[in-house]
């Protein structure tokens, strides 16, 4: 079975599914990946910027409600960073 290698993932930090949080479903996530994928976290909450880490690594955050050019300029910010930035 071919495993899919990701370049980004969006995923909400308040998604709970099956217990998982989805600070922990991007964690499982990066941690599966042979190349780390960069991680939007998209959340409604005034969360503090550090809740949207996964170890210990860069993140990017969506404040919903959000609108579509926002979430192009942050992916746009995501591609532009630096392999060092993305991959470890």
């Amino acid at each position: 079975m071919r495993r899919i290698q990701y370049d980004a993932v969006l995923c909400d930090l308040n998604l709970k599914t099956g217990g998982v949080s989805g600070q922990e479903t991007a964690e499982r996530i990066v941690s599966a990946q042979g190349r780390k994928p960069a991680v939007v976290f998209m959340t409604g909450d005034l969360a503090e910027p550090d809740a949207a880490r996964v170890e210990g690594e860069r993140r990017w955050r969506l404040q919903k409600p959000f609108r579509i050019a926002d979430a192009l300029a942050v992916l746009i910010e995501v591609f532009s960073a630096s392999k060092e930035t993305l991959v470890k």
